[in-house]
């Protein structure tokens, strides 16, 4: 397994784990609210896509391919009906618009009949080192469209909000909007290769970043109202993806220099450097993440003048010293 095979593979799981992960905290805490419920359906939708595109990838059999690409575009079909569901209930716009409304369900109705119809794709080929990707028909151009086309539309909605927000509400949609450009940029950068365009999926690392950005406004500017349970969250999430991307790394590394330099081979050997090198950097990583959220977190949490100013009107306004204490 070469560099880039690790780089796809630790791209597609790491995603997995941190938007799974993400979406259960969400849901968890506020399961009632409409918001954190289609958020929830977004993360868990996008996160079982991501794990079928590892699972592709790394296929041996066409036949299971062919399968787990109907399930794999399945989900990202009810990824981006749930984005505009959750825009337009974000927005408050549930029902400003039925005839959109209708022309969005009734496409996702048939992008979902085209999906496992002979028109979706022509086969599933080996590109640029994967084991099976998709060869396009005119179905997944038109699903390419639909796709875009939904991420369009509710960051336009989400647009036309910001510009009529200010003060945390604008801070949460400015971040909502990254959070979905670098889902975006990663997992639609799978679109590429599937119809032609030969630049392979660079950029797939980006698609993990999303539920990163999601759980840093919830930590800072209160979004979806799970600010307590997902700071330690995102600490979690930090230490995790940063020992899988150095795994990979040094998993890479060693396998180079036991075979050039000493002109060994051996999985075992650099199965044991490697769980060495986790078992004593874990501590140490793990206190620096959370030291450094738990920082920064509750530093912006409050606003230190304010705070000081409080403190100094009650206690020149208050007689009895014990009241202060």
């Amino acid at each position: 397994m070469n560099l880039l095979d690790l780089y796809f593979n630790a791209s597609s799981l790491v995603g997995f784990f941190t938007v799974f992960f993400v979406g259960i905290v969400i849901y968890a805490r506020r399961g009632k609210s409409k918001i954190n419920r289609n958020w929830f359906l977004i993360s868990i939708f996008a996160s079982i896509w991501s794990l079928f595109f590892f699972f592709i990838i790394n296929s041996s059999n066409k036949s299971l391919s062919i399968f787990l690409r109907i399930l794999m575009d399945l989900c990202g079909i009810l990824v981006v009906l749930f984005w505009y569901k959750f825009v337009t209930i974000f927005v408050k716009k549930v029902k400003v618009n039925n005839f959109l409304n209708l022309i969005v369900i009734l496409f996702t109705i048939f992008m979902v009949g085209l999906n496992a119809s002979p028109w979706m794709i022509r086969d599933m080929v080996p590109k640029f080192g994967f084991n099976y990707y998709v060869q396009a028909d005119i179905g997944y151009y038109i699903f390419a469209v639909y796709f875009t086309g939904l991420i369009l539309i509710g960051s336009y909605l989400l647009l036309g909000e910001y510009k009529r927000s200010s003060g945390v509400r604008a801070e949460q949609i400015k971040y909502i909007l990254f959070s979905v450009l670098m889902a975006f940029l990663g997992g639609g950068s799978t679109f590429l290769l599937s119809l032609g365009i030969q630049i392979p999926p660079y950029t797939f690392i980006l698609f993990s970043l999303f539920p990163l950005i999601i759980a840093y406004a919830i930590a800072r500017y209160r979004l979806m109202d799970v600010r307590l349970i997902i700071l330690r969250s995102f600490a979690f999430i930090l230490l995790i993806s940063l020992i899988t991307a150095l795994y990979a790394f040094i998993a890479s590394l060693t396998a180079l220099v036991l075979k050039n330099f000493l002109g060994l081979s051996s999985n075992v050997l650099a199965g044991i450097v490697i769980a060495i090198l986790v078992a004593v950097g874990y501590g140490p990583i793990k206190k620096i993440i959370e030291r450094n959220t738990n920082k920064y977190f509750y530093k912006l949490s409050y606003n230190p003048q304010e705070l000081i100013s409080k403190v100094t009107k009650i206690s020149t306004s208050i007689i009895d010293p014990q009241s202060l204490l």
